[in-house]
């Protein structure tokens, strides 16, 4: 794989990751969420009690990465500071919602 669709990849994977760990949080409340890649519409259905929903105000930034990176055109390419701060950004949202897992259900460890 070359860097640039690598780079890209990595965007995209990151966007994904923070979609599920969201929609699970959704449904770890019983909330229904809509289907689309919108972060900021299952953030915002987040009760508001939940860390997650008051952490993270804005992630269009990981938003845009759901179609930039599988359907590239007249955006520019994925750089490697991209793939770093959308990594470095899914990985915050999913300690957070962690966090909110771990307030609702207790600890979650597996051990």
């Amino acid at each position: 794989m070359n860097e640039t669709l690598a780079r890209r990849h990595a965007c995209w994977l990151a966007q994904q990751a923070t979609e599920k760990a969201l929609k699970a949080l959704l449904i770890l409340h019983g909330l229904d969420f809509p289907l689309r890649h919108d972060l900021d519409l299952p953030r915002d259905l987040l009760p508001a009690e939940c860390a997650t929903r008051q952490a993270f105000r804005d992630l269009a930034d990981l938003t845009e990465w759901a179609v930039e990176a599988r359907y590239p055109g007249e955006a520019p390419e994925a750089t490697g500071d991209d793939a770093t701060e959308a990594v470095e950004r899914a990985r915050a949202v999913l300690e957070s919602v962690r966090t909110d897992f771990q307030a609702k259900l207790g600890d979650i460890s597996g051990s």
